[in-house]
């Protein structure tokens, strides 16, 4: 997360919060976006994030991944695009939930 930018990041938050993009599940924050990409004029929930912010032991990450479908459903969603910044260590958990690899997002930073 080296382009992190804590302005942008509060910013985010704020929208996302307004809009109700924003869920706590347990221990668990889920932020996400709702929308057509360039491909579909199909609704997508696309997740943002799913970060841990309490140690409390409240609910589990497979717990916070499960609520993604009821989030899609809430918005008649016909799919869910989530991703892996942590190099790998969501892909195992995601694909519990019957999701696939569909693609790779590469970044260059300048």
């Amino acid at each position: 997360m080296s382009l992190a930018d804590e302005g942008a990041t509060l910013g985010y938050l704020h929208t996302a919060v307004s809009l109700g993009h924003a869920r706590f599940v347990g221990d668990y924050l889920i932020l996400f976006d709702v929308g057509c990409d360039w491909y579909s004029a199909k609704l997508i929930l696309f997740e943002q994030i799913i970060i841990r912010v309490y140690r409390e032991g409240q609910a589990t990450l497979d717990d916070a991944i499960a609520v993604l479908d009821r989030i899609a459903a809430e918005y008649s969603c016909s799919a869910i695009a989530v991703g892996d910044s942590q190099r790998g260590y969501m892909v195992e958990a995601y694909q519990r939930h019957g999701y696939t690899v569909s693609g790779t997002t590469l970044l260059k930073q300048l």
